[in-house]
């Protein structure tokens, strides 16, 4: 109980550390991964992507605290291979971003 105690002791006071320009940052990277959400829901490439991302966060899981035999390690692999996959579907979005602002003509 005094761990988690002191852990919303130590959230609090880097939640005093945030500036305007930290809740700006937030707010756009926010509005942005929301149309980029939107985007790869009206696609095929958002069922691929779920798939892929879901398979290596859940499913690379266990092997690689295996293999590794460290949570940190693995769990960096692990980040390495999200990025990984999310570099190669992100490219997939910008036929659909390219559309808009063009109304229907």
């Amino acid at each position: 109980m005094t761990s988690f105690l002191q852990y919303c002791v130590n959230t609090l006071g880097y939640l005093r550390l945030m500036t305007v320009s930290d809740l700006i940052d937030i707010a756009i990277l926010s509005f942005l991964f929301y149309k980029c959400i939107g985007i790869f829901q009206r696609t095929n490439a958002a069922k691929v992507a779920k798939a892929l991302l879901l398979a290596i966060k859940s499913g690379l899981k266990a092997p690689l605290l295996a293999l590794l035999g460290h949570e940190g390690l693995a769990g960096g692999v692990r980040y390495f291979l999200l990025v990984l996959v999310a570099g190669a579907v992100w490219p997939l979005v910008f036929r659909p971003m390219s559309k808009w602002g063009k109304g229907k003509k």
